[in-house]
C-alpha cells in the first residue's frame, strides 16, 4: 500500500465535481483492495454541496486516516490538502456541518470525532419563508 501525503493523511480521490457525472472509484491500490486483511486505514469522505466558494455543484473528497481525527483537524487538512485559503472560516460563516445526517452543533461541534464509513456534508444554510 502506498504512503499517505502525510504522516496521518492522504487524500485518494476527489470525484463528483459535477452532481450528473458518475462518481469515478478508488484506485485499486487503496482500503478497498485490503478490505478483510486487516491492511488499510479508515476511510472518511467529506462532500460539499452546493458550495458557491467552490464554485456550487457536489465535490466529493475521500480521505484515508490513521484513526480518528476531530472535524476541526479534518478542516485543517482540507485546507492544506487542496489549497483552500481559510477554508474552515469560510465554512463556519456560510455553511452547516453534518456527520452522518446529524448537524455537529447538536454533537460536539468542532471537537466531534471521526473515523471509518463517516461522511461529513458540508452544506449552505439556507433562509426562506
Amino acid at each position: 500500500m502506498r504512503k499517505p501525503a502525510s504522516s496521518n493523511f492522504a487524500i485518494y480521490a476527489t470525484v463528483n465535481p459535477d452532481a450528473s457525472a458518475p462518481a469515478r472509484s478508488a484506485p485499486s491500490n487503496t482500503l478497498d483492495s485490503f478490505r478483510g486483511q486487516g491492511i488499510g486505514m479508515p476511510v472518511i469522505t467529506v462532500d460539499f454541496i452546493g458550495v458557491a466558494f467552490l464554485g456550487g455543484g457536489r465535490k466529493r473528497v475521500s480521505l484515508e486516516l490513521e484513526g480518528e481525527t476531530s472535524i476541526r483537524e479534518l478542516f485543517e487538512l482540507l485546507e492544506k490538502q487542496l489549497d483552500i485559503d481559510e477554508l474552515e472560516e469560510k465554512v463556519d460563516k456560510w455553511c452547516m456541518v453534518l456527520l452522518d445526517g446529524t448537524g455537529i452543533e447538536h454533537l460536539q461541534k468542532k471537537d466531534t470525532r471521526v473515523g471509518h464509513g463517516a461522511v461529513v456534508s458540508v452544506v449552505p444554510l439556507l433562509g426562506g419563508g
